[in-house]
């Protein structure tokens, strides 16, 4: 047991040295998932967390680590790894929280509600990284995953800034020929009356 305690606190100890126990048989499947989850977070932009729009990947990370805190009671084998990294993730997100019940109502209620929710996901996510990556090969295959995920992202973000966005500065810069006629301006010193508009302003 103690072996075994070691290991859990090390994460380099070596993969071929975890007991088979029907907990560590699991563990590739809750890998899995949380790798799943990092690989869909980027399907739904930043910017629409205070809408609500991720509340779905949210939800399958708090039943992701339901699930995890169930099977590991059922099975009565849970140990939680728990220092003082996660303390202080906790008492961060706890805070947050905190912040966010007490200020609702100073600001848009709606968004600070789904954005204490976001934080508490982010809470969830780590926890569960923290949880389930116990060895250096898992944490180099893991930080592998994000960095092509990151790749992937760099490259689809290339085609609209070097492609699109540069076929709109130039129907921009062509604009008096195209764009502002057709939405009944003339530009700066034209003579339609968007035009006047411009030049009184």
């Amino acid at each position: 047991m103690s072996k075994r305690r070691r290991h859990i606190s090390n994460p380099g100890t070596s993969a071929t040295d975890v007991p088979a126990t029907s907990s560590e048989r699991l563990r590739p499947l809750w890998l899995g998932a949380v790798t799943a989850l990092f690989v869909a977070t980027p399907l739904i932009p930043s910017e629409a967390a205070p809408s609500g729009l991720g509340v779905s990947l949210l939800m399958a990370w708090f039943t992701l680590c339901a699930a995890f805190m169930v099977m590991g009671a059922l099975q009565r084998n849970l140990r939680l790894r728990i220092g003082a990294t996660e303390i202080g993730v906790f008492v961060f997100v706890a805070l947050h929280s905190l912040s966010a019940i007490l200020l609702a109502e100073a600001g848009q209620p709606r968004q600070t509600l789904n954005m204490l929710w976001q934080w508490a996901g982010f809470g969830v996510a780590f926890f569960l990284v923290r949880q389930v990556v116990r060895t250096a090969q898992e944490s180099r295959a893991l930080i592998a995953v994000m960095i092509a995920l990151a790749v992937c992202l760099l490259v689809h973000g290339d085609d609209p800034y070097f492609r699109c966005m540069r076929q709109a500065r130039r129907a921009h810069e062509d604009g008096k020929q195209g764009t502002l006629p057709d939405a009944g301006t003339a530009g700066l010193g034209g003579s339609r009356p968007g035009g006047r508009i411009l030049d009184a302003a």
